[in-house]
């Protein structure tokens, strides 16, 4: 297995509506110039990419970006500009951009796995890079994607500890969103016994 980068994928579907989503895609060599996605069955991603197999794949320093695509909690879409060289949209604010088409697709289980090609690649900004605090609120924002799929009192455990670099590490937007991440915390799963 090699090396799975967070970023943000976006697609097109079939009425040109753009879909944006986090997404970790696996990496060989760090040469970013071949990769793999692995969508869920019936995921919007999956069906933008079975039709067209076009898309842009985001690295980017905006964890609320990353956090809220993940869970579905975006209340707005970033500002796009058109891809130069796929039929996309690049994250106008993003470090870095890789333009792809995909070159294979097998069925894994619930995955898929997309074998993706880069065409067109560019630079934004440079990365701010992340803390302690940015960190944990990305592995909370995985672990509540996966909510359905793992025990409550694991879920609230995980975020106990995850409480801990956040208090040591977080700056006002880090703390608002963690708030909000706890919020679906208690919406998606049972507080467990004992607690508030």
């Amino acid at each position: 297995m090699g090396l799975i980068l967070e970023g943000i994928v976006t697609t097109l579907d079939a009425n040109r509506e753009l879909h944006l989503t986090a997404m970790g895609p696996v990496f060989e060599s760090a040469d970013a110039m071949a990769f793999e996605l692995r969508p869920y069955e019936g995921s919007r991603t999956l069906a933008n990419l079975t039709r067209s197999g076009q898309g842009v794949l985001h690295v980017t320093d905006d964890v609320a970006l990353i956090a809220r695509s993940a869970l579905g909690g975006l209340e707005k879409l970033p500002r796009t500009v058109p891809a130069e060289r796929v039929d996309g949209r690049i994250v106008a604010d993003a470090c870095r951009w890789y333009e792809f088409e995909v070159t294979g697709h097998q069925v894994d289980g619930p995955r898929h796995r997309l074998a993706c090609r880069t065409v067109a690649l560019g630079r934004g900004r440079d990365f701010w890079g992340f803390n302690r605090a940015r960190h944990a609120l990305i592995e909370a924002a995985i672990l509540l994607s996966r909510a359905d799929r793992i025990e409550s009192q694991t879920l609230h455990d995980e975020f106990a500890r995850l409480a801990v670099p956040i208090d040591k590490t977080a700056g006002a937007e880090e703390r608002k969103l963690w708030a909000w991440l706890c919020e679906e915390l208690a919406r998606r799963t049972t507080t467990p016994s004992g607690r508030t």
